[in-house]
């Protein structure tokens, strides 16, 4: 992930209290949610795994994880909290909170769904880890008063507020860096390569052969590393390629062709496998939140 490239986007900054009893049941949201709990104590289920909360926990949500929240003996909760985008983008100001389970969801809908920056380079998701949860609380509650109150030039103190919020959540979070070993300066090579080639179809049979490395060390010094797989990787690069040319070109063809893509078929089957609807489908999101003089093509 590269930092220089946040530009956080608030949707939602609220206080918010859940009265016993209570359940929000399994659902999947499009955007980033930070809770953080004042009061109370609840069940968090969040990917199969079970966690509960106390007063001083903080919660990150991230996009298209199921996650569901259950009430403990009959215990109210106060919980403010913040949606967000990680990178701000046309689509940001179209995308709404959802309270839907990912099987509910519309093709349009799936569309709708933010990249996922965090997973894999955060530490502790969703239960953060937060030796000092006042200093998050108060930066909170000043994103909550900005995000409501609405003074003068609020989308940049947001900005800019939101912007403390993750440097204080990467600060106690990120995954450990230590001094790379020569071995993993090849691998920051190889994601390197990865990243420049996202027009190719990139195999763990083509790496091998290009670094000179058994395929199946790569497939397990990469996740080992980066805390996703090696072609994981590759398509999510891949992905994102695909969507900027399509914002760029308004054109399924012409993104299938300057990809590589041996076939217009090839290319729809890559991308609802990964991004969950076709790329038709994406290109009608994007023309129905676009301005008028967008220059997407019709």
């Amino acid at each position: 992930m590269d930092l220089n490239s946040l530009s956080p986007y608030v949707r939602v900054a609220m206080h918010s209290s859940l009265t016993a009893p209570f359940l929000i049941r399994e659902r999947v949201i499009f955007d980033y949610e930070l809770i953080f709990l004042e009061s109370g104590h609840f069940r968090f289920d969040y990917c199969g795994e079970s966690y509960f909360c106390a007063p001083g926990d903080v919660l990150l949500i991230c996009p298209g994880r199921p996650h569901s929240f259950h009430c403990l003996e009959g215990e109210s909760i106060r919980q403010p909290h913040v949606h967000f985008d990680l990178i701000y983008d046309a689509n940001s100001p179209s995308v709404y909170v959802s309270f839907k389970n990912l099987p509910e969801f519309s093709e349009e809908e799936r569309a709708l769904i933010r990249p996922d920056l965090l997973t894999g380079f955060l530490v502790s998701i969703p239960l953060l880890n937060m030796p000092d949860s006042s200093l998050l609380r108060g930066l909170l509650f000043e994103i909550i008063d900005i995000f409501q109150t609405r003074p003068e030039y609020y989308p940049l103190l947001l900005k800019q507020k939101m912007l403390e919020l993750l440097q204080l959540v990467f600060r106690h979070n990120l995954r450990e860096r230590t001094e790379p070993s020569a071995e993993d300066a090849v691998f920051t090579t190889i994601r390197e390569y990865i990243d420049r080639n996202a027009q190719n179809n990139i195999s763990l049979e083509h790496l091998a052969t290009f670094f000179h490395y058994n395929k199946f060390y790569i497939a397990k010094r990469f996740k080992r590393l980066y805390g996703i797989s090696v072609i994981r990787y590759a398509n999510n690069a891949r992905l994102e390629a695909a969507k900027r040319l399509l914002r760029e070109t308004g054109s399924v063809t012409q993104t299938a062709n300057q990809l590589n893509f041996r076939s217009l078929y090839a290319f729809s089957r890559f991308f609802k496998t990964n991004a969950g609807v076709p790329p038709r489908t994406y290109l009608k999101s994007l023309h129905k939140s676009a301005p008028p003089d967008s220059g997407l093509k019709k």
